[in-house]
């Protein structure tokens, strides 16, 4: 993904492939960003309530260029059944 496109987005969503269930929807209540690379001198991170990149996300995101490794982690969801849940999938990309 190129960093201007990154920079671009709003926050976090759950999107699931191929589930079977329509209209089922889990919704992003927490997540942890990590950036390193170019751009952070040492490596940075904010704890982040709910799907938008806000406050010191935000922050972070804007010093986000080409270079720079992003990892989104720990996404905490609610479940259509009033559960939370971790998610085990990490993503982490290179930015262009």
């Amino acid at each position: 993904m190129t960093a201007n496109k990154f920079r671009a987005q709003q926050g976090v969503a759950v999107d699931l492939k191929d589930f079977v269930f329509e209209g089922i929807k889990f919704n992003v209540i927490s997540y942890v960003v990590f950036c390193s690379g170019k751009g952070f001198p040492e490596p940075d991170y904010e704890m982040v309530q709910g799907p938008a990149f806000a406050g010191g996300a935000s922050d972070l995101i804007k010093k986000c260029q080409p270079g720079t490794s992003v990892t989104i982690a720990d996404i905490k969801v609610s479940e259509p059944g009033g559960g939370t849940r971790t998610l085990n999938q990490t993503i982490t990309f290179i930015l262009q």
